[in-house]
């Protein structure tokens, strides 16, 4: 009995979906995206924050395992930002942990978000006690005036420089 073998190449960014793939139809569906899947096949590179929170380029493509590579300059600000921001607001930490989302957290309805290059203040109408966000305020008087005090922080962490 003669055999026969065929051979498939996978397409880039693609893998075999075993699901709706049949003997007589192979499919394929788009890779998920994720770091835990990095295999090497591309540089790691872009900033990071160094000592005393300076941020730096890496361009060492070899090392697979710095996971605190940003691919910009500008995403590696909102970072800093952020660590900086939860730092001010650490009193929500202490008091409720990481991520508040039990009955004994207090609602916090004001929050600051971006949109292009304004900020906006508005106030949840709904008490999403699972959402916790360290922009988000009792008051809208608090909100007004951690972004008066803290512009540029929320600027970098809204990445809108």
């Amino acid at each position: 009995m003669e055999e026969k073998e065929i051979k498939i190449n996978v397409p880039a960014g693609y893998v075999f979906d075993k699901e709706n793939s049949t003997f007589e139809c192979i499919k394929f569906k788009k890779k998920e995206s994720r770091f835990a899947d990095y295999d090497g096949s591309y540089c790691i590179s872009g900033f990071y924050l160094g000592e005393g929170s300076v941020i730096q380029y890496n361009d060492d493509c070899n090392d697979e395992f710095n996971k605190n590579v940003f691919v910009s300059k500008c995403a590696a600000k909102s970072a800093l930002a952020f660590a900086q921001i939860t730092q001010i607001r650490r009193h929500e930490i202490d008091r409720y942990g990481c991520l508040p989302s039990n009955d004994d957290t207090p609602f916090m309805p004001f929050y600051i978000w971006a949109s292009r290059n304004t900020f906006n203040i508005d106030e949840l109408k709904v008490n999403f006690t699972s959402l916790f966000s360290y922009l988000a305020f009792n008051t809208k008087k608090q909100a007004e005036l951690f972004l008066k005090e803290n512009t540029q922080l929320v600027k970098d962490y809204y990445m809108m420089d």
